[in-house]
């Protein structure tokens, strides 16, 4: 994802780590679904480590810094399986599903730390260390909710209502076809005119500033081999381009 996490621990979408290339896997590619998490999962490890050493006006030793790095990695990684596990299993949207791949995540990455460090791991560590990962995954889910209200159609105005020649490419069965799809341009037309009169949600945007939206009107397929997703019912999409624009099904938040 063009080299080093986008705003670190500061960019909300790296909160949460159930989801893949910041729910943007139109423009953004992470082959094999771990390695955007696994760097996250470091860089929190180190920042935690840190915030910690600055509220105790001390500065730890290297080994704690590469611990830190280390076990925020496995956490990451964690969290990059469950997600591609989920949604290989059509659980990609479930809510409990996310916070049970946080547990996980937050389990691995505590275990992993407390034995680097030459600490005793007992089932009170494992489940104090889940109980962190959900809520790490719950400060994450809430605070890019709150920074994505008040986003409605109006702040897009230079959208076409116009869809472009390239819509061939996510249209079922269309030989241009390119992984994610919907049934045909009639239900893509439907969407983006929803979009102009307000009839849908704007839930976020992607790293080049198209809105992502939601319609219950129209259900399309999300594809993503790499992420885990082969066949992913959906009623969120992107909104790709301007003057120009293509609807195209994406994985839901």
């Amino acid at each position: 994802m063009d080299g080093a996490p986008n705003g670190g621990v500061f960019a909300p979408q790296n909160l949460n780590l159930f989801g893949y290339t910041y729910n943007n896997p139109v423009n953004l590619v992470d082959p094999d679904g771990n390695w955007v998490n696994v760097a996250i999962g470091a860089l929190v490890g180190l920042v935690a480590q840190g915030a910690s050493d600055l509220y105790h006006g001390e500065l730890s030793g290297w080994k704690s810094y590469g611990t830190a790095i280390v076990a925020g990695g496995v956490a990451g990684a964690t969290f990059g399986a469950g997600t591609a596990t989920l949604g290989a299993a059509g659980a990609g949207e479930s809510v409990a599903g996310g916070y049970a791949v946080a547990a996980a995540a937050g389990a691995t990455g505590g275990t992993t730390a407390r034995v680097l460090n030459g600490e005793d791991v007992t089932a009170g560590t494992v489940a104090f260390d889940a109980t962190a990962g959900m809520a790490l995954h719950g400060v994450g889910r809430g605070v890019g909710s709150k920074l994505n209200r008040g986003i409605t159609n109006k702040n897009f105005p230079d959208i076409s209502t116009k869809l472009s020649q390239k819509q061939n490419r996510h249209l079922k069965g269309h030989p241009q076809t390119q992984a994610s799809y919907v049934k045909n341009i009639d239900d893509a037309k439907e969407v983006l005119s929803a979009f102009h009169i307000g009839k849908t949600k704007v839930v976020g945007k992607t790293k080049q500033g198209f809105p992502i939206i939601n319609y219950k009107g129209v259900t399309g397929v999300n594809v993503n081999k790499g992420a885990g997703y082969l066949n992913q019912q959906t009623n969120t999409f992107i909104i790709k381009g301007t003057t120009k624009p293509s609807i195209v099904p994406t994985n839901p938040k």
